[in-house]
């Protein structure tokens, strides 16, 4: 008879099935959970930069098609010009890309001006 430790409780225990890896349905769950919760706890201080810098941009363009802003005043409202979740192409042929912040982009246009634009819909 083989014995298996529990990831959790590190109990050993005789499986039931040849793919079973937990004591107990409720040792898998707990075990997942205390998991999931350390991921989100680690990403916890970014993503809340990245959802501030979003909403930052969500309310200077509004319903407009696209805006342009000064640097200086996306830092007095608390964007982050550190913290985006990818570069956007802007234009191949120079090589020129902008922030992406989700589905935003900011695109760095002249002397400081940021012009932000929605390039996907949800």
């Amino acid at each position: 008879m083989i014995k298996y430790t529990d990831p959790l409780t590190k109990q050993l225990f005789v499986p039931k099935r040849k793919n079973q890896r937990f004591a107990s349905r409720q040792n898998q769950i707990e075990y997942n959970n205390m998991i999931a919760r350390t991921q989100r706890l680690a990403m916890k201080k970014i993503d809340m930069i990245l959802k501030h810098n979003r909403k930052v941009l969500w309310r200077l363009l509004g319903e407009k098609p696209e805006y342009v802003v000064r640097k200086m005043r996306l830092i007095s409202l608390g964007f982050d010009f550190n913290h985006y979740t990818h570069h956007v192409l802007v234009n191949e042929e120079k090589k020129k890309y902008a922030l992406g912040i989700y589905d935003f982009m900011l695109e760095n246009i002249l002397n400081d001006n940021y012009k932000i634009t929605r390039y996907a819909t949800i």
